[in-house]
């Protein structure tokens, strides 16, 4: 049943999304907010499970959320993989700057 649920759920969702898509721009802004929406809750959720509490709640007052700089590849795929993506975002802004006339 939780699955048929989770299934009918996803089906209203895309029903309502729908409406609002009137070309194939739309479709892909609407592919890369979904994309996005979905790393950035991965990797909340494996930062939350790394540091053993949520954004925000009282027993992280006080301390950092910045996790140490040897997580493991295999254990936080997510985390590394926004590090990588990260630095080759900075990598390019970097290029599309030198490349302009100042």
């Amino acid at each position: 049943m939780g699955k048929d649920m989770d299934q009918n759920k996803l089906k209203a969702l895309a029903a309502e999304l729908a409406k609002d898509i009137k070309s194939e721009q739309d479709l892909s802004a609407l592919t890369q907010q979904l994309v996005k929406l979905t790393v950035e809750t991965a990797l909340n959720a494996e930062l939350d499970e790394h540091l053993g509490y949520e954004k925000h709640a009282p027993e992280g007052r006080g301390t950092c959320r910045i996790p140490d700089d040897h997580i493991s590849q295999k254990r936080y795929p997510w985390f590394v993989a926004r590090d990588v993506m990260q630095r080759a975002i900075e990598h390019f802004i970097q290029q599309a700057q030198g490349d302009q006339p100042t």
